[in-house]
């Protein structure tokens, strides 16, 4: 494409002719080359048009910019940067979102056991699906080999380079975790979304969002017209009913009546049944899952489903298919030890209740629990986790989750000052192996120990560097 392609929308070209071809995007003006265009992002910590002549120096042809800056380079002048790199990204890659069938769940919790459990509809009815999301970039049943710098959401380049893999490789339906972080920065800007999902809305991220009104506001954006054509609304959740007039809505809950009513529930360790109210009729419903917050998961599946084409009985068919998706739930082998290992990504309140809930109705021994909070984020849930864990098991392991660049024995402090609210008994572990090693020795027959907050995470971030660390792997290491 040329320069003077990408003029698209109130895009202006303001420096050059517009005619030299643009042959890569980035955001990063080290990674600039021969025909690069360049997005300068003036972000919370960096300006990117401080960088412009480092981007031209490399080789860039084109900087996208929010201010005209004294470089020879050409210069296409935007209101919005972060904006515009999703719309000409979108563009650079032929548009193939258009060519997809796009599925989206929000919400704090639940989005990536939902996106596999869509996966795996759309597999028992013979469709090709692709999933973006924190387990990384698959399509069907095979891991994509595509590496993207940002965690759920990729960026928006990163983004329309995967969809357009997909596309070639003969995906029809997509779908990804988009998170409030994303909506914010309009990483799925100028998309459409054929159904939007939304799960629940509970405390997290308020380093970024401050406030619990700003971070709803975010997720609220992902259900206007112009970015989702129907939505699937989690009516459980409080929050979810201030959405269902945005766009065409179909309701589900398993506590009040709605399009998609599951009751008559009936949860063991390994699987659920329900009865699936829709449409006047009623449906069997078994799930190779375990816990209220899954029968949410799966309602949401069913729904986003449907609002993708597929009929009713085809959805539930999908979901008996379904078992569980790594470090969601996940169980370990434990070698006829006597004691059993869940794994979980659980890392906010709501979360952690939730697993510690679910594994309290089934649990015939003690139930001890793992975990620590990630440095850099939110601070005041960590005492409330504590408390949570404190009141819900009956020993707790506190430990460290990815630190970043906060000291870890300053994070276990704050999560303690919750846990000493309650009579659980405890330790602190600031080695994440030694706390899970702990935790095995400690445990005895009938027990269950729950690891929570990192889930298929396969590093732990210190000091920002990040190193190999994968709780399955300790947990089979020390068992063995």
């Amino acid at each position: 494409m040329l320069i003077k392609d990408f003029l698209i929308k109130e895009a202006k070209l303001i420096k050059g002719d517009g005619t030299k071809k643009v042959t890569s995007l980035t955001i990063d003006s080290r990674k600039c080359v021969q025909g690069s265009m360049y997005f300068a992002i003036n972000g919370t910590q960096v300006d990117g048009h401080n960088f412009i002549e480092s981007a031209y120096k490399n080789g860039a042809v084109c900087a996208v910019v929010e201010r005209e800056v004294d470089c020879p380079i050409q210069q296409i002048l935007v209101k919005n940067t972060r904006l515009y790199m999703s719309y000409m990204a979108s563009l650079f890659y032929n548009n193939p979102s258009k060519k997809l069938k796009m599925i989206g769940i929000t919400g704090t919790n639940g989005k990536t056991s939902i996106s596999y459990m869509v996966k795996e509809i759309a597999k028992a009815n013979g469709i090709s699906c692709g999933v973006i999301g924190t387990g990384g970039i698959w399509l069907d049943d095979k891991k994509l080999d595509i590496k993207i710098l940002t965690a759920t959401t990729p960026d928006p380049i990163e983004l329309q380079y995967a969809l357009s893999v997909m596309a070639e490789k003969g995906a029809k339906w997509v779908v990804m975790e988009v998170t409030a972080h994303a909506l914010d920065l309009y990483k799925v800007s100028g998309m459409e979304f054929i159904s939007a999902g939304f799960t629940n809305l509970t405390q997290d991220h308020l380093e970024y969002f401050k406030t619990m009104e700003n971070y709803a506001l975010a997720k609220s954006k992902f259900f206007e017209p112009q970015l989702s054509k129907n939505a699937i609304i989690n009516i459980d959740d409080e929050f979810g009913k201030t959405l269902l007039d945005k766009i065409p809505s179909i309701t589900y809950s398993y506590k009040e009546k709605a399009d998609l009513f599951a009751e008559n529930i009936n949860i063991e360790a390994t699987c659920s049944t329900f009865t699936l109210k829709y449409n006047g009729d009623i449906y069997d419903v078994k799930t190779n899952t375990t816990g209220l917050f899954n029968i949410s998961n799966v309602l949401c599946a069913i729904g986003l489903a449907l609002k993708a084409g597929l009929d009713i009985k085809d959805c539930i068919k999908g979901i008996s298919a379904f078992s569980s998706v790594p470090g969601r739930f996940e169980a370990v082998d434990t070698k006829n030890k006597g004691f059993s290992v869940i794994i979980d990504y659980a890392h906010t309140p709501d979360g952690l209740e939730n697993i510690l809930s679910s594994i309290n109705s089934f649990k015939k021994g003690k139930l001890i629990c793992v975990f620590g909070c990630g440095g850099n984020r939110d601070q005041v849930k960590r005492a409330i986790m504590g408390e949570i864990a404190g009141n819900l098991s009956d020993y707790c392991v506190l430990t460290s989750d990815n630190p970043r660049f906060e000291e870890p024995e300053k994070i276990i402090d704050q999560i303690e000052s919750g846990i000493k609210k309650t009579t659980c008994p405890y330790t602190r572990n600031a080695n994440r192996y030694q706390a899970i090693k702990y935790a095995i020795e400690y445990a005895k027959k009938d027990d269950v120990i729950v690891i929570c907050g990192k889930g298929d995470e396969d590093y732990q971030e210190i000091n920002g560097v990040k190193h190999h660390f994968l709780d399955r792997e300790a947990v089979e290491e020390i068992i063995s």
